[in-house]
């Protein structure tokens, strides 16, 4: 629930002892690459503009998809591409059946997945801006969370992978087993 920058002191970069290297959306749930030097933010934001960054999420989409997607639409007039696999399938209230995919940014811009998702007809379940339908199902907030983050350590070239259970809200979900 915490912005990642923003004016003020409430925000996850004014917490932090470094810089945050992106962002996530107020309402999206994982991982933050954090730096803790100038020259090293700079090396990290150009891996992020070379797709050398790779970031995995989890997503609950409502109804159903199909096995793979690859969401190729412009945002904000720039090439943006995103990639899907569906992991399961099942009941949701609301939207009558929901999908989770785990999802692969191949580009990144502002509310990415959320728009490509909303764009197709599979807006993510709990997402206050982006619905398919009228109804808002406001059990448990976004169901989009960065599970998983794997780059280069600029200095070391070591790969570094950062990975972490799903969020409680995900675990819930009777008809996956994650």
């Amino acid at each position: 629930g915490m912005p990642t920058s923003g004016v003020g002191g409430q925000n996850l970069a004014a917490q932090l002892p470094g810089h945050p290297v992106h962002r996530l959306d107020r309402d999206t749930s994982g991982w933050v690459l954090v730096s803790q030097s100038h020259r090293t933010t700079v090396a990290l934001h150009h891996a992020f503009a070379a797709g050398k960054i790779d970031k995995t999420y989890l997503a609950l989409a409502s109804g159903a998809c199909p096995q793979q997607l690859d969401i190729r639409l412009p945002l904000n007039g720039k090439r943006s591409q995103t990639t899907c696999l569906r992991l399961a399938q099942g009941a949701w209230p609301i939207c009558g059946e929901a999908t989770l995919l785990e999802v692969t940014l191949l580009t990144g811009r502002t509310h990415h997945i959320r728009r490509h998702l909303h764009a197709i007809g599979h807006g993510i379940v709990g997402d206050p801006i982006y619905l398919n339908s009228p109804e808002r199902f406001t059990g448990s907030g976004l169901f989009l969370s960065c599970v998983r983050m794997a780059f280069d350590h600029p200095g070391s070239g070591e790969r570094i992978v950062a990975e972490a259970p799903p969020p409680r809200k995900f675990r819930r979900i009777r008809w996956w087993r994650g």
